[in-house]
């Protein structure tokens, strides 16, 4: 260092050091890059920390992106991250957004559970990319059979472990109507419906699928078919296949006693065959064939609306209308069950009522041995 630069040195502060060459260059007209000059990055950096202090976010992204990105790349990417070391998220969302797959900051890296940030990750990068936002996940009021339920979408791993907690851990409904929605053509499912005497809920297994493994999924079906609930679908054999196809793992769970669910289907089989619960259940109306729309017909009086099964469910976000539709479905079978349950107790008495209503009760295990000895009679007693 010669006496002028030591001179200098001794009259500027190295802190200034940054403002006088933005300011002299803007004097000046020349133009001077975050990747081209180490100490214009300082005074940067020193801005954007000011504006994160200050709490101003819009400003800091909109800063950040006008003074870092060069030629279309964003310069000193660990560097700006780490600027965000007092809070964790939104340092992942940005390192996400610029794609730092290098030199990953310590604090970062110390997260235990890196999933959880995942969807404000995307929503971030779709707000900053200009793409409008969808509230995936929400909790609204819906009207179903003329009462009013509590509808609570679930797509994030946030929302999932709100709603578990919720709902199974802090308290566990007695009994569960279930129904899933399956993607066009490839049997995986798409959605799952839950519903209570209270409340609905649609688990958007698409979307969740892109942030929990095998082990987060078993212990999510784990919480659904515990022992103490009862779980109703109308062709639950149906279901389980669904469910198995998409998530093989969980198919030892489902074929245990745990996996039984009372299957609708199976119970309006054995009641049209016991004339004494026919006539208990159906007071003589006309019954043509076992569906779930003729099921509501038949039972409670209302009109079931079966044209959206087949819209496209791989569509996001879903409409209001495969919303309710699919909610539907896993409301209606409560009530039914409910409504054939009081019949049967009134006109058979309980004894009767609970044997009939025990036998429809299923497990996947139980339809695949009943599919393999019904394979095998077919096939005149050879082993399939």
């Amino acid at each position: 260092m010669n006496h002028l630069e030591r001179e200098f040195i001794q009259k500027v502060p190295v802190e200034s050091l940054p403002d006088l060459i933005d300011s002299e260059s803007r004097k000046y007209g020349i133009k001077i890059n975050v990747t081209s000059n180490k100490v214009y990055f300082a005074k940067i950096m020193k801005d954007l920390k000011q504006m994160l202090e200050n709490g101003n976010r819009e400003a800091f992204e909109k800063f950040a992106i006008d003074k870092l990105t060069h030629n279309g790349k964003f310069a000193y990417k660990a560097d700006f991250v780490k600027l965000l070391v007092d809070d964790p998220k939104y340092a992942y969302c940005w390192a996400k957004y610029i794609n730092l797959k290098k030199k990953i900051p310590e604090f970062i890296k110390k997260v235990k559970n890196l999933k959880i940030y995942e969807a404000d990750a995307e929503a971030f990068i779709r707000r900053m990319n200009g793409v409008p936002l969808v509230d995936l996940d929400m909790a609204e009021t819906c009207k179903v059979f003329n009462k009013s339920y509590k509808l609570i979408t679930v797509a994030t791993p946030t929302a999932m472990d709100n709603f578990l907690r919720t709902y199974f851990i802090q308290s566990k409904p007695e009994i569960l109507g279930i129904d899933v929605e399956s993607i066009p053509n490839n049997s995986q499912v798409s959605i799952i419906q839950l519903a209570t005497k209270d409340w609905c809920c649609i688990i958007d297994v698409l979307l969740l699928s892109k942030h929990f493994s095998n082990k987060d999924w078993t212990k999510i079906f784990e919480l659904i078919f515990h022992p103490s609930i009862i779980r109703i679908g109308f062709d639950f054999p149906s279901d389980y296949f669904l469910i198995g196809n998409t998530f093989s793992h969980v198919s030892p769970l489902m074929q245990s006693e745990n996996g039984k669910g009372l299957c609708l289907k199976k119970l309006f089989d054995s009641i049209v065959k016991n004339p004494k619960a026919k006539n208990a259940v159906l007071h003589g109306r006309p019954f043509p064939s076992v569906s779930l729309s003729n099921a509501s017909k038949a039972i409670l009086g209302f009109d079931l609306d079966k044209n959206m099964q087949r819209s496209d469910w791989a569509q996001r976000p879903l409409t209001n209308k495969q919303k309710i539709y699919a909610v539907k479905d896993a409301v209606v079978v409560l009530l039914i069950k409910e409504k054939i349950e009081n019949d049967l107790k009134k006109n058979l008495g309980p004894t009767q009522a609970l044997i009939i209503v025990q036998d429809a009760f299923v497990s996947m295990k139980a339809e695949k041995d009943a599919s393999i000895e019904k394979l095998t009679k077919t096939f005149g007693g050879v082993s399939i």
